[in-house]
């Protein structure tokens, strides 16, 4: 199961240095808690103004909007599963010596994934309270600056606590 790719969009310097100049004529909201961020800042970018280089064939751009994280940021364990999103795009376009703000997403487990023997040379213990199917396996997604990745409304992600510098990011939501 894949449940991150790229979307094909890495952005050049002067497509990036555009996106930059919008960015820096948007209001700026100070987060403290708002649904699953923290501690973060948030521009939004009106309808009227959506970045059409983002646009995506069968897709229509349902919110965008940018986020700071700096020190003490990060977003909890969560999933964009609602009505109407039905993909979601992450576009980094600044990690100044950034340290943590990993995007972590969770992938299902179960219990056919290891192939057991019966010997008893492997533990093998499951409680009651094993779900299968259950997104329960972290795994870290690097990205670079000026890419885009992209997942679907169901998969669990969240954001490692941001240890040192900023992680600038461009949320696209698609409906």
């Amino acid at each position: 199961m894949q449940l991150v790719y790229s979307n094909g969009i890495t952005l050049s310097w002067l497509q990036r240095e555009e996106i930059m100049r919008i960015y820096n004529t948007l209001k700026e909201e100070h987060i403290k808690r708002y649904y699953n961020l923290h501690y973060m800042t948030q521009r939004n970018l009106p309808k009227d103004q959506f970045i059409d280089l983002f646009n995506v064939e069968g897709l229509k751009i349902h919110n965008q909007y940018f986020l700071n994280m700096t020190p003490g940021s990060f977003t909890r364990v969560h999933s964009d599963n609602n009505d109407l999103v039905k993909q979601t795009s992450i576009t980094l376009l600044e990690n100044n010596d950034l340290e943590g703000g990993e995007i972590i997403v969770y992938e299902p487990h179960y219990k056919s994934d290891m192939v057991v023997p019966e010997d008893g040379s492997v533990i093998n213990r499951y409680h009651d309270e094993y779900n299968p199917g259950e997104p329960v396996i972290p795994i870290v997604v690097k990205q670079g600056i000026g890419e885009t990745i992209t997942y679907g409304p169901n998969v669990q992600h969240s954001v490692s606590k941001v240890l040192k510098g900023n992680r600038l990011v461009l949320v696209t939501w698609y409906e």
